[in-house]
């Protein structure tokens, strides 16, 4: 998995040693995205894992160290072969032509 970033390891409210991660979606045989806690959402393509930017992780490395970073804790991931939609218990996030945006709360 890929490895934390440097605000992730700054002291007690932040990760020690991995991101928990929550859930998991293949898209294809070679292609699966794992979604997990301070809105970290890994990309899996073949060999290779990385950690993707997308909206939710830049607010989790604001609100690191406050209550507010529950928000940032995803727990479903799911899609099709176009797009990816990940969610938290407060916010919709959607990937579409490499690019992650936010999608308002039904």
């Amino acid at each position: 998995m890929p490895g934390l970033l440097s605000w992730m390891t700054c002291g007690s409210d932040c990760v020690l040693f991995g991101i928990p991660w929550q859930a998991l979606w293949a898209r294809s045989e070679d292609e699966a995205f794992v979604v997990g806690d301070y809105g970290a959402v890994a990309r899996v393509t073949g060999d290779a894992v990385t950690l993707e930017g997308n909206p939710l992780l830049e607010f989790a490395q604001g609100a690191i160290g406050t209550q507010d970073i529950s928000r940032a804790r995803l727990h479903a991931v799911g899609g099709d072969s176009r797009e990816v939609y990940v969610a938290s218990w407060s916010a919709l996030l959607h990937y579409h032509d490499g690019t992650w945006d936010t999608l308002p709360h039904p």
